[in-house]
């Protein structure tokens, strides 16, 4: 039998995620996963990749704000009701719409990673279809997701890539679900499955 060992929802795009004991799914995954991100003034996605301290941001996402926190850089409150200017973003090879969330986050996050940033969040009037070679005839939708709206993980794969930390690496790896019982991934698949879904 297969169960769910724990949900995560990751608000801001290669941010620190938040563990849940339920979580909402939408059409693009977990309600508020992947709906935000940072991008360069040219509007084009940062994530660990290329800039590592962004896992140090700690986010909050509750029915009035959303709220990023980093240690001796204080917090940030985005209010939810905050639409701001629309413009156009890149995800990989996606051009998404996004509205640009206010001069404040912008220089939070300059400050903190010294480089000019902007916030933005997805724009739920925009359809970002999955890739159909994996979809097949069942469309499907992300967020500012890599590729996919839910990367489902399973702890015996995790266990095997991390015998000796487990809980970190889960807390790193950005998977929405793990799974308890279930297919034990090889390495190249996991290593794949992580790439696709920062």
């Amino acid at each position: 039998m297969i169960s769910v060992a724990s949900l995560h929802v990751y608000p801001v795009k290669s941010c620190r995620g938040i563990e849940r004991s339920s979580a909402v799914v939408t059409d693009a995954g977990l309600e508020h996963d992947r709906e935000w991100m940072i991008v360069n003034p040219e509007g084009r996605f940062l994530t660990q990749r290329e800039e590592p301290r962004l896992a140090l941001i700690e986010t909050q996402v509750d029915d009035t704000r959303l709220r990023l926190s980093c240690a001796g850089h204080g917090a940030l409150e985005v209010p939810l009701n905050l639409r701001g200017e629309p413009r156009e973003v890149v995800v990989w090879r996606h051009q998404c719409m996004a509205h640009d969330q206010g001069d404040e986050s912008a220089r939070w996050l300059g400050e903190l990673l010294g480089r000019p940033l902007r916030l933005v969040r997805f724009d739920p009037a925009h359809r970002r279809l999955s890739d159909p070679d994996f979809t097949g005839r069942t469309p499907g939708y992300s967020r500012f997701a890599d590729a996919y709206a839910l990367l489902v993980l399973s702890l015996a794969s995790l266990a095997d890539r991390v015998p000796a930390r487990p809980q970190l690496d889960r807390e790193r790896w950005l998977a929405a679900v793990f799974r308890a019982i279930g297919h034990r991934m090889t390495t190249s698949e996991a290593r794949r499955t992580r790439a696709e879904h920062g």
